[in-house]
Order: C-alpha cells, then structure tokens, then sequence
C-alpha cells in the first residue's frame, strides 16, 4: 500500500477536448498526417498507445472518444473511425452515420471544391458529392453484414442517385440476390451497363457478375447468412464508452 503513493493517477479524458484528440490520432495513426501533438495532449496520446495496441482497437477507441455523438465533428470522426474498423465497428456505425448523413454530412472541416471522378472525359463533381455517395455506400455494407438486407438495397439506392457508380450498383445487385431478387439484380446491371456512365474498362467484370448472377439464378441458390454470436441490438448494448 505504501508504493501506491508513487503510482500516477489515471489520465482523466473529461480534461481534454476528446474530439480533437480522436482526429488527431485518426489522422495520423491512418492516414500517415504527420502530428506535432501539444504538451496537453502528448500524455493522452501516449496511454491511447498504451491501452490500445492494436489496429482495430485503436479505431474502435478513436470512435469511443467521440462519445456522446452529438456534433457533426464527433459523428464525422467516428464515422471514419468505424468504416476503417470494418466488421468490428458496423453497430456503432449504424447509429452514426444515418444522422451525420440527414444534418448534411458536413463538418467545420469539411473540404469543398470539385474532383475529377473520370480523367478520360475530365468529368468534374463536387468533392462533397463523391464524399455523401461513399457515406451511402459505406452504410450499406454495414446493413449488409448486418444481415438488414433491406435497408442495405436502399441505401445502395441513394449511393447510386448521388453517384451512379460501377461499384454501388454491383453491391445492391449482390445485395438483391440475397434477398432473392435476381430479376431486379440483373435489371440494374443492365441499366447501368447501357448508361453513360458505364466505361469501356468496367464492362468485363460487369459482364462477369451479371453471368454469376444469371447463373445462380437458374441454379435456384438461396442466401443462408451465417450465425451470430449476439444479434444487433445485444452487440449495440455491449459497446462501452472511453
């Protein structure tokens, strides 16, 4: 009991701005931005290091951070921390991101200006279009792995109305198949095959997923998810704060 004296006492987050400390660490732990940290953030820094050793605990601990997701900064951060977290983050992500998306998907900072989405026609949008379809998508998969196939075909849906793009349609064909939906699967594909925004370059692989999917059509498959350990609601109420 005498040595607990020289023991130091527990870093006590409530000190610190824990949004900006979660961007911080994201930005430079995952996306390689090199951080100068202040003198009041480098011990928080160093025991985030200490208690989260890994990748994906570091990403599921740079969301918690943003607890109570409450400002488009929080829901931002920890958007992005759960889509890096993949399976790990997708309940957490599930509750983020439909409120980020519907007060706008903007943050204080968030990037304006237009990106070239297609360099053979110099075709241009605006950043924070092709950021929104990503946001669709990303939360469509999370669905998906959820097993909540509906919602998923319906925000693959609003991915591709914000950008119609190879990839969203690909995903909400696969994800009509597992509904059963091969006719609807394939009629998107083949809408988006006779679209001008189908390329030459992605017409193969297109090809492709319309002959698997044709073909599991006449073989009669069905979708059978795999078994969960818990269901949504138990992993949502297991999740911990920082």
């Amino acid at each position: 009991m005498m040595f607990d004296f020289f023991k130091p006492k527990p870093l006590n987050y409530n000190n610190i701005d824990k949004a900006e400390l979660a961007l911080q660490l994201f930005e430079h732990l995952f996306l390689g931005t090199e951080k100068d940290y202040s003198a009041q953030l480098r011990p928080y820094v160093k025991d985030f290091l200490q208690k989260n050793d890994s990748r994906i605990s570091q990403l599921n601990a740079i969301g918690r951070l943003c607890m109570p997701y409450d400002t488009p900064k929080k829901m931002y951060i920890a958007s992005q921390a759960y889509i890096w977290a993949g399976a790990t983050g997708r309940a957490e992500l599930i509750k983020i991101l439909p409120k980020y998306i519907e007060q706008g998907a903007k943050w204080e900072g968030s990037v304006g200006g237009m990106v070239t989405i297609d360099f053979a026609t110099n075709r241009k949008i605006p950043r924070h279009k092709l950021e929104l379809a990503d946001l669709y998508n990303n939360l469509g998969k999370a669905y998906e792995g959820e097993y909540m196939l509906e919602d998923a075909c319906n925000t693959y849906k609003e991915a591709i109305k914000t950008l119609p793009s190879c990839s969203y349609y690909i995903n909400l064909a696969k994800c009509l198949v597992k509904l059963g939906r091969f006719d609807e699967a394939l009629h998107e594909l083949e809408t988006f095959k006779l679209s001008e925004y189908c390329s030459k370059e992605q017409l193969p692989h297109l090809s492709e997923v319309i002959a698997d999917i044709t073909s599991k059509k006449e073989r009669g498959y069905k979708y059978r998810p795999r078994p969960q350990k818990l269901n949504f609601e138990e992993r949502l109420s297991t999740e911990k704060s920082f």
